[in-house]
């Protein structure tokens, strides 16, 4: 399509919006996970009205970077900006009768960074009988020690 007016012309495309059918989940980490371990990944692929999809195709891809403290304002373990994710595993599964699916990977960190938090990125893609394709990601921060803890005293010890 194409609009014009007294100071030019602007040209846009419609394209068929088709609303999605299910939904990809992935469960919420239990645990204590922490680098050089197993880590168990549990999710669910559902139609919005709780119907499971079994025997859906989820493809999955992993990847890993070093992160680095940030002390600005938001202080926040981030990838450090420069450094490329690097893929360490991909695979397939398939859900069960009740739409549930179970993939692990091992936190195996970057031995160019082993005192670091590292990230782990985790991409899934989920295909149902019907071709319809969903996709959903999640990132693990992990290290040798399983629990963080800081302060900010500010003026109090002044």
């Amino acid at each position: 399509y194409s609009l014009q007016g007294p100071n030019g012309s602007f040209s846009f495309r419609v394209e068929e919006y088709k609303r999605p059918s299910f939904e990809l989940k992935i469960d919420s980490s239990q645990g204590d996970l922490k680098l050089n371990s197993v880590i168990p990944v549990t999710g669910t692929v559902l139609s919005f009205n709780e119907i499971p999809q079994s025997n859906a195709v989820i493809n999955y891809k992993i990847y890993r970077s070093p992160a680095w403290f940030d002390f600005g304002f938001n202080e926040f373990y981030r990838s450090k900006p420069g450094i490329p994710k690097t893929q360490i595993e991909q695979g397939s599964v398939r859900t069960d009768e009740f739409g549930r699916f179970v993939l692990s990977f091992t936190s195996v960190p970057d031995p160019k960074y082993l005192k670091n938090v590292q990230n782990f990125f985790l991409e899934i893609e989920a295909t149902a009988e019907s071709g319809e394709t969903q996709e959903t990601s999640t990132t693990y921060r992990l290290s040798e020690q399983t629990v963080f803890l800081s302060a900010n005293f500010g003026d109090v010890l002044n």
